[in-house]
């Protein structure tokens, strides 16, 4: 996420029980907080871009954009090292 002129700009993947393509698990405790099914993975052959206007991702004190929370953490690290080498479809949408 990055700010321009009060505005966000997020890039987003997708969760999915059905998708084909590379994958990275989500660990059962934020399955658990975030209420997703058990079968659930992070797509990561495809990236959302667009402007952010809701509420729900708000700047932490530590400049990251994520909830303080253990499995956030462990996942966002785990998706970084699975789209080592890997170039995802960037599909920006409109607000």
């Amino acid at each position: 996420m990055k700010p321009i002129d009060g505005l966000y700009i997020v890039s987003v993947m997708a969760i999915s029980s059905s998708s084909t393509g590379a994958r990275v698990p989500v660990h059962p405790r934020e399955r658990a907080a975030l209420g997703l099914p058990d079968d659930c993975d992070v797509v990561i052959e495809e990236v959302n871009v667009f402007q952010w206007s809701g509420p729900d991702i708000v700047p932490q004190s530590d400049g990251s954009l994520m909830r303080a929370n253990p499995a956030s953490k462990k996942l966002t690290a785990a998706i970084g090292t699975a789209m080592v080498g890997r170039t995802p479809t960037i599909v920006f949408r409109a607000p």
